[in-house]
């Protein structure tokens, strides 16, 4: 049984990465929660949040 106590501080996480502009590693605490809660109450809206995140990533490599 997976304890969703455990995925919680990646959202945490994730925004705190998000509010610094880090949006890499926010992708990867997203990617991180839904490891672990891969059908959580939150999960749906965390993968359609990880694509507006993954696309941010994206233009952002572009970019440089």
């Amino acid at each position: 049984m997976r304890k969703p106590a455990v995925a919680l501080p990646y959202l945490v996480l994730a925004d705190v990465h998000g509010r610094r502009g880090e949006y890499a590693r926010q992708l990867q605490n997203l990617d991180a929660y839904l490891k672990l809660e891969p059908n959580g109450p939150a999960s749906k809206q965390v993968r359609g949040f990880r694509e507006v995140v993954q696309r941010i990533v994206f233009k952002t490599k572009v970019q440089e």
